[in-house]
């Protein structure tokens, strides 16, 4: 069956500088076996679907849950997972589910995700996103590297 976790043992090798030999055993579905990412999202979305979370028709890693006119919506990269909220007692809720199930760290308001720069204004109630930092390290690279423009006549 595609997808599934191999059901006889895998060990991995470490050879010390001392000369031991260490052996592993690793966990299945775990570092870097080629089914590991369909699998953890396989486990990722049916949990959000019994939690009651709809993945959407244009993205399906952005789930959402509605409550009454409340609206969280939550994203995934991978096995990183950002969660916008409507209203904080929803959020806090359906956040709880999911650690309750996963094993998470809350690591607060976003000030990056994906190398894109987050900033919020409360006041101002505003939403600014940036890749400045990216852009900046892309222009470092070309600086050090610069591209020699070669010409072939035929």
């Amino acid at each position: 069956m595609p997808g599934a976790v191999p059901t006889r043992p895998r060990y991995i090798r470490q050879e010390l500088r001392d000369g031991r030999t260490l052996v592993y055993k690793l966990k299945p579905s775990l570092y870097g076996l080629s089914q590991s990412p369909a699998l953890w999202n396989d486990t990722l979305d049916k949990s959000l679907t019994v939690f009651g979370w709809k993945s959407t028709q244009s993205d399906p890693c952005v789930y959402m849950y509605a409550s009454g006119n409340i609206i969280v919506i939550l994203t995934v990269y991978v096995d990183d997972v950002l969660i916008t909220r409507g209203g904080q007692q929803l959020m806090d809720q359906k956040k709880e589910e999911l650690t309750d199930r996963f094993e998470m760290t809350d690591m607060g308001e976003v000030k990056r995700i994906l190398g894109i720069d987050v900033e919020r204004d409360n006041e101002q109630e505003t939403l600014a996103i940036s890749q400045e930092h990216y852009v900046n390290t892309l222009l470092d690279t070309e600086r050090k590297f610069p591209r020699i423009n070669l010409r072939i006549k035929c």
